[in-house]
């Protein structure tokens, strides 16, 4: 009987002491577990005193003092043996699939973006969530064998890093690096191993380009911070680690060659026939266009756009699910929250982020060569 008693108690303060380490904070489960275990301890010593009449007899002293002596200096040498092993930084992973033992790919990837600057890991979490200390605990292994920094972020205590990274739930990871004054960061909503080695090559991967917007037929102000201004993108790309520079269109012969990305934003006025030669010999080069044209306006980019299969219809796009929206009529405005997966321009955008399109220009789409390659990006109702 008194053996199953202190089983009992035994196990209730186990699963108390579980349930403590695995969310970080004492919850009414925990309490309950660890008083109930107390009690059943205690009541198991009394009934075992009690029957113990013959305990102060010097046949049953020895016997005791010897098993007790072992029961300390096993605990001395288990403790002894823990805190060496944390001075020495030596880990022994046991669990059934080896969670926490770092891959080699992995650490790998960790070395070459140490070699480049620094690199931190924020775990965000909610009170209560018990899977953050295996991932705090996968985190600091990683640490262990790298520059890595390990920080935990209270989600409700950070709205604005909510907001940035676009953290949905607790137990997320982002990963944010540093080269050359520039900040990148992935996010990792279920932080394993392999997600968490795949966030790292991505960033292994990002390069920091230059982006050259065009200037000089009306086009979007990216320096000024009006509310019908672009500085704030400006902002944002600085933030993914590409330089921004600005070129003027009407003065172009060549565009610059180490340009990662052309950007066309509004123009309000014709383009010159130069720019647009210009253009048309860094698109036959492989480089990359992204331009932004409002309805109602031919700049000379539509003739570029057509050669390659994008061609612009007249009138607007209507999405009759969509209501009014800052003065325009309703449909005028679609609302989009489907996005491609595949492609990295629908990357961190889901049915959570919608987007509007203030007068979005119509075009249709048709492939000038059979091996060209279009997708969808997005999808209005």
């Amino acid at each position: 009987m008194n053996r199953g008693l202190a089983l009992a108690g035994l196990i209730a303060l186990a699963f108390g002491g579980a349930s403590v380490a695995g969310s970080g904070t004492a919850t009414w489960f925990s309490w309950a577990n660890g008083i109930g275990g107390v009690l059943l301890l205690a009541v198991a010593a009394a009934r075992g005193l009690a029957r113990a009449r013959g305990a102060g007899s010097p046949a049953f002293r020895g016997p005791l003092l010897r098993a007790s002596l072992r029961v300390v200096l096993t605990l001395l040498a288990a403790i002894a043996a823990e805190r060496g092993a944390h001075s020495l930084k030596l880990q022994y992973d046991l669990s059934f699939e080896g969670k926490f033992e770092p891959a080699e790919a992995t650490l790998a990837a960790l070395a070459d973006l140490c070699a480049e600057g620094p690199l931190d890991a924020r775990l965000y979490y909610d009170d209560g969530d018990a899977r953050r200390r295996s991932t705090r605990v996968q985190l600091e292994t990683l640490a262990l064998e790298s520059c890595l920094g390990v920080e935990e972020r209270r989600i409700d205590d950070h709205p604005d890093d909510e907001d940035r990274f676009g953290i949905a739930s607790s137990n997320t990871v982002v990963l944010l690096r540093q080269k050359n004054g520039k900040e990148g960061w992935e996010r990792v909503e279920r932080p394993t191993q392999g997600a968490l080695f795949e966030a790292l090559f991505r960033l292994r991967q990002l390069q920091s380009g230059t982006i050259y917007v065009a200037r000089g037929a009306g086009e979007g102000d990216f320096e000024a911070t009006g509310e019908t201004d672009f500085s704030g993108l400006t902002a944002a790309l600085q933030t993914e680690g590409y330089v921004v520079n600005q070129f003027v269109s009407a003065a172009a012969r060549d565009l610059p060659t180490d340009a990662s990305l052309v950007l066309w934003v509004a123009p309000e006025r014709e383009i010159s026939a130069n720019a647009l030669d210009a253009l048309r010999a860094h698109l036959a080069g492989g480089g990359r266009l992204l331009a932004l044209l409002e309805p109602g306006r031919e700049t000379g980019l539509e003739v570029v756009l057509r050669e390659w299969g994008i061609d612009p219809l007249p009138g607007l796009v209507v999405d009759p699910a969509s209501g009014d929206f800052e003065g325009l009529a309703r449909g005028l405005a679609p609302l989009a929250y489907t996005y491609s997966r595949r492609h990295p321009v629908g990357k961190g955008l889901d049915a959570n982020r919608m987007t509007f399109f203030h007068g979005a220009r119509s075009f249709r789409l048709r492939k000038p060569d059979v091996g060209d390659d279009l997708e969808t990006l997005v999808y209005a109702s």
